[in-house]
């Protein structure tokens, strides 16, 4: 859970994070997953916790710096499930997940991107990995157009007439997204 005690904060993008985890974890198996968010982790408290039925588990509090512009408490549930989500193994951790925090996009929504991605580099395209994630995080508007096409295509909840509406309105908006896009390279990709 991400906290923020008043009073301490430094800046309004310092916040602190609790860990609850089952197993020990060393900092170099955490922190790669918050530097792929975009998470600065300043200090760590470390709590080994037992409970009356002889059971430990392992609280990290951790101290960290969100990008400038980013509410620590408004993204709170996107970082745990997030986190949740790696620590699992359903998800990579890599530079797609600095999406989450910066942009408010889910998990699950950046793991469509990084599928994406992933798909092109099958395909032979000359951009990197870092690329593609680079400019999907550079045009925002570009990215989120993308997840709605996909939404709109994909939705099994959606009938046929909302369908093909939120597919115009999606093309519309990636096209005018993707017109305003400066860079060549990037808007190629896109």
């Amino acid at each position: 859970s991400v906290y923020v005690r008043p009073g301490t904060a430094v800046l309004a993008e310092d916040a602190r994070i609790r860990l609850y985890l089952t197993r020990p974890q060393s900092l170099t198996q955490i922190l790669p997953f918050f530097h792929n968010l975009g998470l600065e982790v300043l200090d760590q408290r470390p709590f080994d916790v037992g409970r009356a039925d002889g059971h430990t588990f392992f609280l990290y509090d951790l101290g960290l710096k969100y990008p400038s512009g980013v509410d620590p408490l408004g993204t709170s549930e996107l970082l745990a499930d997030s986190f949740c989500a790696a620590m699992r193994g359903d998800i990579e951790s890599d530079t797609f997940d600095a999406l989450v925090i910066r942009e408010g996009i889910g998990w699950r929504q950046t793991a469509i991107l990084r599928g994406y991605a992933k798909y092109l580099q099958q395909l032979g395209t000359t951009n990197s990995y870092g690329f593609m994630a680079d400019t999907l995080r550079a045009n925002v508007r570009a990215t989120r157009a993308l997840l709605a096409l996909f939404e709109a295509k994909f939705d099994p909840d959606l009938d046929q007439p909302t369908r093909l509406s939120d597919i115009d309105s999606a093309r519309s908006e990636l096209t005018a997204a993707i017109d305003a896009v400066p860079v060549l390279d990037a808007d190629r990709l896109l």
